[in-house]
């Protein structure tokens, strides 16, 4: 006879979600938290080295480069405190107010000479498409949460939560 594995703790409280209200189970949403970064990196050495520090990579959703210097990981809001508790215990630079759309950000010298609102839009523009891009590849059941989080920061409007939810779905079929 075979017997069954022991269920793991994360596999007993995911299963025990479906018997929580939404006002037990706190605030929803998803965040991204901005880490410094002293070189160029990839995603896979990104994730490989916050599971080294200690952090429950199961729980990253995406990881991106905003700019140079700045690595962004999207993750349920949660989730954000203890991400970034454990973050600042191995001595991580955790950007608290670093904000995506901001024209400073915009260092590619072809825009150089774009007014502030001109810089501003370009920034837009680069956040607009980096939001699209993520909703493209994360898993088809997460589009809806992550879509209406990102309308919510301003990133992307409903037409796109729709033809991002849409094509989703398509995926799933």
């Amino acid at each position: 006879k075979r017997t069954a594995a022991p269920t793991s703790h994360k596999k007993r409280v995911s299963a025990a979600r479906a018997f929580q209200s939404l006002e037990f189970k706190g605030e929803q949403g998803f965040a991204y938290v901005y880490l410094g970064r002293s070189r160029k990196i990839t995603r896979s050495e990104v994730r490989s080295r916050l599971r080294r520090s200690g952090v429950d990579t199961g729980r990253i959703l995406d990881v991106s480069f905003p700019v140079s210097g700045v690595l962004g990981v999207l993750m349920h809001v949660q989730y954000v405190k203890e991400f970034t508790a454990t973050m600042k215990k191995v001595s991580a630079q955790v950007f608290d107010t670093f904000d995506p759309l901001d024209p400073k950000n915009l260092a590619d010298p072809k825009y150089a000479s774009l007014s502030e609102d001109g810089r501003a839009q370009q920034m837009h523009s680069l956040v607009y498409d980096r939001a699209l891009d993520t909703l493209s590849f994360l898993r088809p059941l997460l589009v809806g949460p992550v879509a209406r989080s990102f309308l919510q920061l301003g990133w992307i409007d409903e037409d796109d939560v729709t033809g991002a939810i849409s094509a989703a779905r398509s995926r799933l079929a």
